[in-house]
């Protein structure tokens, strides 16, 4: 008959039973979706770059980590109003309407009431990782051979004329 109490069946620990850095690091992988070494690698660099503010975000992190909703109303609640100081007067909407490009897209948005704006980023986030592809698609044909090549025939072109 085998104990019950053994090693062997105890080594899972349960997500609360982490520590602190584990827990924090863990949350904010999950949130922007990125491996949480890289998370944990950031936290170290910035303990050698600047371990004050290192320390700050880290607490604000783990503050966070421990009570996500309080965290995230308040932070709705400030983006709220932030959007109200921000949304421009009757008066003042059709004169700044066409103040950048894409500006036809965004008028239809700034005649919302500031309530009614949800932070959704996944366009974002697709878009972001559309140019991530290409930048990485660049980087691998500027560092091919044949791009090497292509210049050198180039060169070879240009010389020869």
């Amino acid at each position: 008959m085998q104990n019950h109490h053994s090693n062997k069946y105890h080594n899972y620990k349960a997500p609360e039973h982490h520590g602190p850095i584990h827990r924090v690091t863990q949350a904010l992988a999950n949130k922007f979706n990125i491996p949480r070494k890289i998370i944990l690698a950031g936290f170290i660099i910035g303990v050698f770059v600047n371990f004050l503010l290192t320390l700050i975000v880290f607490l604000l992190a783990l503050y966070w980590t421990n009570n996500p909703e309080k965290v995230e109303r308040k932070f709705n609640e400030a983006a709220s109003k932030v959007r109200e100081w921000t949304a421009p007067s009757p008066k003042n909407s059709n004169q700044n309407q066409y103040a950048y490009a894409g500006s036809a897209a965004s008028a239809g948005r700034a005649k919302q009431p500031a309530q009614d704006v949800d932070f959704d980023f996944s366009d974002l986030r697709r878009q972001f990782d559309d140019l991530e592809n290409r930048t990485a698609g660049m980087e691998k044909h500027v560092s091919s051979e044949e791009y090497k090549l292509n210049k050198e025939f180039r060169e070879m072109k240009k010389n020869g004329e």
